[in-house]
């Protein structure tokens, strides 16, 4: 009788052991949930694009800010970073710059609120970032490391939000491209 008694204690002290594992798992996910639900979940597209019809045909440099998340959020500010690294050698380091949009009426006016799952474009024409950029020789051109080894500029497009969230991603490659291409021929 002992033995049996044994058994049923062991078998009620691991369905204990499991009901702490479900609670325990319940409460992790629960507090995912809530962290995750309250967070922007911002969406960025930098490229090269081409508006036309009705007799336009413009090149412009377009910033597409998506809403993924589940809470609406305002849109300060886009820019650049160029650079490699945080710290470290000064032609590696990141730089900064806040991009002025375009007045026109394909571009959407910062700030900006993006309820969930809308999209807002901030364009710039291609001519006109080229020819106010062309004078700020340390953001875009090409870095040299050591003085003799061509690094490139690494570079990135950027949204600042209302709450304080910064999402930077690599632009388009074709953008890059010509970004690059323009400024070594400088």
């Amino acid at each position: 009788m002992d033995q049996a008694l044994l058994f049923w204690t062991k078998i009620g002290a691991l369905g204990q052991l499991a009901g702490a594992l479900a609670t325990f798992l319940a409460v992790i996910v629960s507090l995912y949930v809530v962290v995750t639900d309250r967070r922007e979940g911002v969406k960025l597209v930098v490229g090269q694009r081409k508006i036309i019809g009705g007799g336009i045909n413009l090149d412009v440099i377009s910033f597409e800010i998506t809403n993924v998340g589940a809470r609406p959020f305002v849109i300060n500010s886009i820019g650049w970073r160029t650079g490699w690294f945080k710290r470290g050698p000064k032609s590696l380091r990141h730089k900064w710059a806040i991009q002025l949009g375009d007045n026109s009426m394909f571009s959407t006016q910062l700030p900006h609120l993006l309820q969930q799952g809308q999209s807002a474009s901030v364009t710039i024409p291609t001519n006109m970032f080229f020819k106010n950029n062309s004078k700020d020789k340390s953001l875009f051109h090409p870095r040299k490391f050591l003085k003799y080894i061509n690094v490139g500029t690494n570079t990135h497009g950027f949204v600042n939000t209302a709450l304080g969230t910064a999402k930077a991603i690599r632009v388009e490659k074709e953008l890059s491209k010509l970004i690059a291409d323009h400024y070594s021929s400088e």
